[in-house]
């Protein structure tokens, strides 16, 4: 399994038929393309789904601006907060508003997937996720492989499936791991 973005990104590389880089900092152009499309890819991927590596939970801070309607009180969200899971131990009624948190709640303790960067910290399903989205944009960026770019996204939408079959038995209450929205805004 990688450990690192330049070995994720070298089996991306793979999976489009390209060579190997040695470094995603190096200073050639599928080097350059590769840690340009990278983390655009990881959040991307991130944002799509339930990972437990990349659960995390805060204690929000009240902010002193107030919306001006809807909700009584407005909570900072995270800098590293990419998707909701949780707010307040159940669902409630809320609103994400830019990087506020709107509730009626007189606190918020949100449970949420942040934008994890270390390679060795993610689950071989979120690395395999990743290698497929990388590689249909590098497909697409290095080869003009339309094709090739979807059966890669195909083989994305298969991985999110057994990835979410793993996963099915460890989330509570009949959780999802990944919204069908973003499958099917797909090209």
């Amino acid at each position: 399994m990688a450990q690192t973005a330049t070995e994720l990104a070298n089996l991306a590389l793979l999976d489009i038929g390209q060579s190997p880089i040695d470094s995603i900092d190096e200073s050639t152009h599928t080097a350059e393309t590769c840690k340009l499309l990278y983390a655009q890819a990881r959040d991307t991927v991130l944002a799509a789904a339930l990972w437990f590596c990349a659960k995390r939970r805060s204690s929000l801070a009240l902010l002193t601006e107030t919306p001006a309607f809807g909700f009584t009180n407005a909570y900072q969200l995270p800098s590293d907060f990419l998707r909701l899971w949780d707010i307040n131990g159940r669902n409630k009624d809320y609103d994400l508003d830019g990087d506020r948190l709107l509730i009626d709640d007189d606190y918020a303790q949100l449970i949420y997937i942040w934008k994890l960067t270390d390679v060795s910290k993610m689950h071989p399903w979120l690395v395999e996720a990743i290698r497929k989205k990388m590689a249909a944009e590098l497909a697409k960026a290095l080869t003009g492989d339309r094709n090739r770019r979807v059966e890669l996204l195909n083989e994305l939408q298969e991985v999110f499936e057994t990835a979410a079959s793993v996963n099915a038995l460890m989330l509570p209450g009949g959780d999802t791991l990944y919204g069908s929205d973003w499958l099917d805004a797909r090209e």
